[in-house]
């Protein structure tokens, strides 16, 4: 653009030339016209002289062309290097182009000139050589600032150059980066598929597990409708056992009354002597009356069996139920079971926290079952042992060992020695 600025101020100095040229020629016309002096020089020596003058004219024009050209010549090589100037480029052809047609006009403007004065020519020959010399220092400063464009140029295409390798450089890192993207996809993509493997897998177990539950659940339905019928069962027992307690109970103030009577019935047979009631002797309860009936029966046995009766019995040694403790025995108030079954649970789901639902609900059940057996066998053994009405036989005949059995109950201070 500055070539272009400064191509453009050489042809205002030219048009300048031309201008004073057109002055000069004016002037030179108007003296002539006001002097009114007649050519001298006859019709040859003019044609001559216009001739002469025509081909130096021409000459100059030739050499101003030239130097035209040359200019033309190293703005299209400037155009060349410079493709984005191109619109610049043509500006500067169409006012090169200007300036050639001003000074074809200049030259015929001249030889006309030149038919009519010859003093002129000295002026327009001094004017010439100012032209050529601004032509001149036009030309060196065009060549200076050529140079000068030249190393802005090779300046900006060494600078276009490092940009360039830069844009290299930041291209390779761009790979690199864009291959260790491509790698860490390729990681994702695995980690991504092992995990969709994972749930896959994850949804088949959880899949099992809800089968797994609905089977337990199913097992639990089934496990409570069994509790609930041995609670019904249980509940049916326990009425059972309290009728034939209350029978028992009965049936063992029957056998005092009777036994009452006997003994009277024995002093009014021996005579109405009755010993004086002793304070300190403590009166027969349960235990000592089955013991001295036990006795009686056995000493009875014994004077029949000295008589020689044939129809002697061989004795049968029978052990008494033993008690139960109250530790094993099964109480019987229902608030009692129900904080047994609420202490069994806690101790259960305290040891069975840390591990699986299905694990846990299995060990659950069949705690449930465990524990209703065992209650159910405790306490019918319990209270089998303890209330049931033994069918008392006539012709059983128990025979006396030389030491007596130990007692199958124990006394309160002997559980507490033994404990």
């Amino acid at each position: 653009m500055e070539l272009l600025g400064r191509c453009e101020e050489a042809e205002r100095r030219v048009a300048e030339l031309t201008k004073l040229l057109d002055e000069g020629s004016g002037q030179h016309n108007a003296e002539e016209r006001h002097l009114g002096v007649a050519p001298l020089m006859d019709d040859k020596t003019v044609q001559t002289d216009d001739a002469a003058a025509e081909r130096e004219a021409e000459a100059q024009l030739a050499a101003a062309g030239v130097e035209l050209e040359s200019l033309r010549c190293s703005l299209e090589e400037m155009s060349s290097q410079l493709a984005c100037e191109v619109q610049a480029r043509r500006d500067a052809e169409d006012s090169a182009a200007q300036a050639h047609e001003e000074l074809s006009t200049v030259s015929e403007k001249l030889a006309e000139e030149v038919a009519h004065s010859s003093s002129l020519q000295q002026r327009i020959e001094q004017v010439q050589r100012d032209a050529g010399e601004a032509l001149q220092h036009a030309t060196s400063q065009l060549s200076q600032e050529l140079e000068q464009l030249r190393r802005h140029m090779q300046e900006h295409e060494l600078s276009l150059r490092r940009q360039l390798d830069d844009k290299d450089e930041a291209l390779r890192e761009a790979e690199l980066s864009l291959l260790a993207l491509k790698e860490d996809l390729e990681k994702e993509v695995a980690v991504r598929k092992a995990a969709e493997e994972r749930c896959s897998k994850l949804a088949m177990e959880l899949k099992d597990t809800a089968e797994s539950a609905s089977e337990a659940k199913r097992s639990l339905r089934d496990v409570q409708s069994c509790l609930e019928k041995a609670n019904a069962n249980l509940s049916d027992c326990r009425e059972e056992l309290a009728a034939r307690e209350l029978s028992h109970k009965a049936a063992m103030e029957l056998v005092e009354a009777k036994e009452e009577e006997l003994r009277c019935l024995q002093q009014s047979a021996t005579g109405g002597d009755e010993p004086a009631a002793d304070e300190n002797h403590p009166r027969p309860t349960r235990r000592t009356t089955r013991a001295s009936r036990a006795t009686r029966t056995t000493s009875a046995t014994r004077k029949e069996a000295t008589d020689g009766d044939s129809d002697f019995r061989t004795p049968v040694r029978t052990q008494r139920p033993r008690r139960v403790k109250k530790s094993v025995a099964v109480s019987e108030d229902p608030l009692d079971d129900d904080d047994d079954v609420a202490c069994r649970r806690s101790v259960l789901a305290d040891g069975n926290s840390e591990s699986s639902p299905l694990k846990r609900l299995g060990e659950m059940v069949v705690g449930m079952f465990s524990r209703s057996a065992n209650d159910g066998a405790t306490a019918s053994t319990r209270k089998t042992r303890r209330h049931q009405l033994l069918p008392a036989d006539q012709g059983f005949v128990e025979v006396e060992d030389e030491e007596p059995p130990p007692s199958a109950r124990k006394t309160t201070g002997r559980r507490r020695a033994k404990h």
